[in-house]
């Protein structure tokens, strides 16, 4: 537990009988003496749930994890991006989050049939001997929107006839749809099985995206 820890959202269920109530307690009071009184993370006691049990698939408990992304997916700050792509270096940065919108309702969780098989993997060190997956959730948002007031870009070629330009420019995306499936991994780690969570896939759709740009240069030579 350090200060880089992204806001986290502990649901625990006061009659679980693997993981103790207070575990959760502890890792939330950790949390918040590191990132201070207020910090961004929260702490729930669910009662009468005990360990995955159906309390967590409830509407009112997908209403708290929805409530808790708006609060921050808004405040993230995003890290200047580059890039070099085909002999032309790139930056886009000021991606600001703030104008986020989503609608809760179109978001959905759908648990999957747990489907075990067994791979061998490079068993070049201790760490990596076998593995057995078990396909776990499948993440579906729509209906996402997001604008971005003064997007900032460049660009650079590194050959003939160097183009080069930068700007700003204001992007807007519309009806955007995401799908997650996640994978839960057992990995034998000298000699005991490790949990481990695995991005299997990965979709976007985005019906309307615009940019509008201003305040933009672009130069090339030209060999007349």
């Amino acid at each position: 537990v350090d200060k880089k820890a992204p806001p986290m959202l502990i649901v625990h269920g006061d009659r679980d009988p693997l993981v103790p109530l207070g575990q959760g307690k502890l890792l939330y009071s950790k949390l918040q003496e590191v990132a201070g009184h207020d910090g961004p993370h929260e702490f729930v006691e669910l009662p009468g749930a005990g360990h995955g049990t159906s309390h967590f698939w409830t509407r009112e408990t997908d209403q708290l994890v929805m409530d808790f992304l708006l609060k921050h997916v808004p405040l993230i700050k995003v890290p200047p991006i580059d890039g070099d792509v085909n002999g032309t270096y790139y930056t886009i940065d000021n991606v600001d989050l703030s104008a986020f919108t989503i609608d809760p309702d179109s978001v959905t969780v759908e648990l999957e049939n747990p489907i075990r098989r067994s791979s061998t993997l490079d068993a070049s060190g201790p760490d990596t001997e076998q593995s057995s997956e078990v396909d776990c959730f499948r993440v579906t948002a729509q209906k996402i929107g997001l604008t971005v007031p003064d997007l900032q870009w460049s660009y650079k070629q590194h050959n003939f006839p160097y183009m080069a330009g930068s700007g700003s420019a204001q992007t807007t995306m519309e009806g955007c749809s995401i799908m997650l499936a996640l994978q839960l991994r057992s990995l034998m780690v000298n000699g005991e099985l490790t949990p481990r969570f695995g991005l299997t896939s990965c979709r976007v759709v985005i019906d309307t995206f615009s940019l509008n740009t201003r305040e933009t240069y672009m130069s090339f030579l030209w060999n007349a």
